[in-house]
Protein backbone atom coordinates (compact mmCIF):
# COMPACT_ATOMS: atom_id res chain seq x y z
CA UNK A 1 0.00 0.00 0.00
CA UNK A 2 1.22 3.11 -0.88
CA UNK A 3 -0.69 6.91 0.02
CA UNK A 4 -3.36 4.72 1.39
CA UNK A 5 -4.12 3.55 -2.16
CA UNK A 6 -3.46 -0.45 -2.47
CA UNK A 7 -2.38 -1.65 -6.52
CA UNK A 8 -1.56 1.94 -7.42
CA UNK A 9 -1.31 2.37 -11.11
CA UNK A 10 -2.93 -1.17 -11.20
CA UNK A 11 -6.93 -0.62 -12.85
CA UNK A 12 -9.20 -2.54 -11.21
CA UNK A 13 -10.68 -5.69 -12.71
CA UNK A 14 -13.73 -5.38 -14.25
CA UNK A 15 -16.59 -7.43 -14.08
CA UNK A 16 -19.91 -7.39 -15.86
CA UNK A 17 -22.94 -9.12 -15.64
CA UNK A 18 -24.45 -11.21 -18.47
CA UNK A 19 -28.59 -10.59 -18.90
CA UNK A 20 -30.44 -11.63 -21.29
CA UNK A 21 -31.89 -8.53 -23.96
CA UNK A 22 -35.29 -9.32 -21.98
CA UNK A 23 -33.72 -7.77 -19.17
CA UNK A 24 -31.49 -4.90 -20.86
CA UNK A 25 -32.54 -1.30 -20.32
CA UNK A 26 -33.63 0.75 -23.20
CA UNK A 27 -33.33 4.76 -23.96
CA UNK A 28 -35.64 6.24 -26.84
CA UNK A 29 -37.21 9.30 -27.49
CA UNK A 30 -40.63 9.34 -28.78
CA UNK A 31 -42.26 12.46 -30.54
CA UNK A 32 -45.46 13.85 -29.46
CA UNK A 33 -48.03 16.05 -31.24
CA UNK A 34 -47.79 19.07 -30.15
CA UNK A 35 -43.90 18.72 -31.14
CA UNK A 36 -42.77 17.41 -27.37
CA UNK A 37 -40.38 14.74 -27.29
CA UNK A 38 -40.50 12.33 -24.68
CA UNK A 39 -37.24 10.71 -23.61
CA UNK A 40 -37.67 7.21 -21.57
CA UNK A 41 -35.62 5.10 -20.24
CA UNK A 42 -36.86 1.62 -19.84
CA UNK A 43 -34.94 -0.48 -16.66
CA UNK A 44 -34.52 -3.86 -16.14
CA UNK A 45 -37.09 -4.46 -13.29
CA UNK A 46 -39.90 -3.51 -15.97
CA UNK A 47 -40.02 0.50 -15.13
CA UNK A 48 -39.56 3.33 -16.68
CA UNK A 49 -38.46 7.04 -16.51
CA UNK A 50 -39.92 9.69 -18.51
CA UNK A 51 -38.78 13.14 -19.14
CA UNK A 52 -40.08 15.48 -21.27
CA UNK A 53 -38.93 17.94 -23.51
CA UNK A 54 -39.97 20.93 -26.18
CA UNK A 55 -36.50 20.55 -28.16
CA UNK A 56 -35.89 17.54 -30.34
CA UNK A 57 -31.84 18.27 -30.34
CA UNK A 58 -31.83 18.45 -26.67
CA UNK A 59 -34.16 15.32 -25.99
CA UNK A 60 -31.41 13.44 -28.40
CA UNK A 61 -28.49 14.75 -26.63
CA UNK A 62 -29.86 13.53 -23.33
CA UNK A 63 -30.62 10.19 -24.65
CA UNK A 64 -27.09 10.15 -25.70
CA UNK A 65 -25.79 11.06 -22.63
CA UNK A 66 -27.97 8.41 -20.73
CA UNK A 67 -26.90 5.92 -23.86
CA UNK A 68 -22.72 6.45 -23.00
CA UNK A 69 -23.36 6.92 -19.01
CA UNK A 70 -24.66 3.34 -19.16
CA UNK A 71 -22.15 2.13 -21.07
CA UNK A 72 -19.28 3.48 -18.80
CA UNK A 73 -21.50 1.32 -16.66
CA UNK A 74 -20.93 -1.50 -18.10
CA UNK A 75 -23.81 -1.57 -20.33
CA UNK A 76 -23.28 -3.09 -24.03
CA UNK A 77 -22.11 -0.75 -26.88
CA UNK A 78 -19.69 1.90 -27.79
CA UNK A 79 -17.63 3.59 -25.29
CA UNK A 80 -16.82 7.07 -27.24
CA UNK A 81 -17.94 9.97 -26.26
CA UNK A 82 -21.11 11.48 -27.73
Amino acid sequence: MVGGIENEGESMPRTRKSRPPSLKAKVEVETLDPPIFVVRIKLINGNSQETVLPDEALANRIAAAIRHAATLCGAPGDREPF
